[in-house]
Order: C-alpha cells, then sequence, then structure tokens
C-alpha cells in the first residue's frame, strides 16, 4: 500500500479523494512547521507539502519516498538537488492561487489608495473627523502599470 504524508492542512475535498483511495494510506500533519512533519516522513512513499521547507535531510531521512507534490507554484522552499540525486520528481500545481493572488493585489491597492488601515485606526480611537481630511485617492481614471504578465498579471 502506497502511504502519503500531509503535511499542513488541505481542503476537504483532497482529503475525501485520500480516504477514498483504493491502496493509499496517509498521514496528516496539519501543524506548519518542518519539525512537526519530519517524524512521519520516514515512512511516505509520497509527501504533499503546503509551505514547509523540505530539506535535504528531510529527504535524506524518507527512504521510501517516490514523490513530492507542492501544493503551490513556488519550490524555493524545497531541497530540489537533494531529490534530483535520488530521481524524485517535484510536482507543482501551477496555477492554484493565482484568482486568489490577483485579487489580494486588487484588494491591497484599493486599501492603499484609501488608506484602509489608516482610517480603520482612527475610527476605533473615536476620531470620526478623520473622514474630514480628503487624503485618500481615487483610483478612477488611472493608469496600473503591471510589470509581467503572467498568470496573476492576467487575472
Amino acid at each position: 500500500m502506497a502511504h502519503v504524508l500531509v503535511a499542513g492542512k488541505l481542503h476537504p475535498a483532497g482529503l475525501e479523494r485520500l480516504k477514498s483511495a483504493a491502496g493509499v494510506t496517509f498521514t496528516l500533519v496539519e501543524d506548519i512547521s518542518l519539525d512537526s512533519y519530519l517524524p512521519h516522513v520516514g515512512e511516505a512513499d509520497a509527501v504533499v507539502l503546503r509551505t514547509q521547507p523540505m530539506t535535504a535531510d528531510v529527504v535524506a531521512a524518507a527512504p521510501k519516498l517516490k514523490i513530492v507534490s507542492r501544493h503551490g507554484v513556488g519550490y524555493d522552499a524545497v531541497d530540489v538537488t537533494a531529490l534530483s540525486a535520488r530521481g524524485i520528481p517535484l510536482c507543482i500545481v501551477g496555477d492554484v492561487n493565482s484568482r486568489a493572488v490577483a485579487e489580494h493585489t486588487l484588494m491591497l491597492m484599493l486599501a492603499t489608495a484609501r488608506q484602509a488601515a489608516q482610517h480603520d485606526a482612527a475610527v476605533r480611537r473615536g476620531d470620526w473627523n478623520v473622514r474630514n481630511r480628503f487624503d485618500t485617492v481615487e483610483l478612477d481614471g488611472k493608469t496600473l502599470l503591471l510589470v509581467g504578465f503572467g498568470r496573476i498579471g492576467r487575472r
């Protein structure tokens, strides 16, 4: 039986898929740290990573490891050289967060232009006159420069 180590929280639909997969067992370690999942890596045929690092020491501690899937786009926290030396493929999920990052970028643009954090803090202090400063910026009619036009920029 193949054993999957899930290092980090996984959407319930993903967990259901693992539960219903024939010939697969899994261990879920929701804590987001290398120390939390390291004790389980020795039994894993596959590892699903979120944001945790995967160092050469972790790879060395996983004698059965056959594949690593990084739930995200980047892999700068994964020792690709250590995986490659053992012929272990690393998978990434190319477009998993593009929409969320693009929306978050728009939210931050609006929050900055309208000074949302400053106005929120002022109102919480009881300074309701903050609205009379007229010091926010309207984005209407402005031009936005996108540097790069990858997945996030296109969204």
